[in-house]
C-alpha cells in the first residue's frame, strides 16, 4: 500500500497512450526522470479526448521513497503468495 494512490499501473512499452485509453485518469504524475515534456504530453493528450488531466512531474524525493521501493510496495502488496 502507498499511500495517496488508489492505483499505479505499468505502461505499455511501445504504445503510452494505451493506459491512459483504458484507466482515463485524472492525474498523470511522471517521475522526476522520465523523458516526456509536459507540455507536449499534455498536448496529445487532448488530442486524443483527454484535455481533463492533469499532468504532474513528481520531485526527486518524496518521504524519502525511491522509485524502486514504490514498485518494490507495490508487487509486494498485489502479488502477496
Amino acid at each position: 500500500y502507498v499511500k495517496g494512490v488508489d492505483a499505479a499501473l505499468v505502461g505499455d512499452e511501445t504504445d503510452y497512450m494505451k493506459m491512459i485509453d483504458i484507466v482515463n485518469p485524472d492525474i498523470i504524475a511522471l517521475g522526476y526522470d522520465q523523458k516526456h515534456d509536459e507540455k507536449d504530453l499534455y498536448k496529445a493528450i487532448s488530442a486524443r479526448g483527454y484535455p481533463h488531466v492533469k499532468i504532474i512531474r513528481l520531485q526527486k524525493h518524496v518521504s524519502g521513497k525511491s522509485t524502486s521501493k514504490i514498485v518494490q510496495e507495490i508487487i509486494k502488496h498485489n502479488y502477496r503468495e
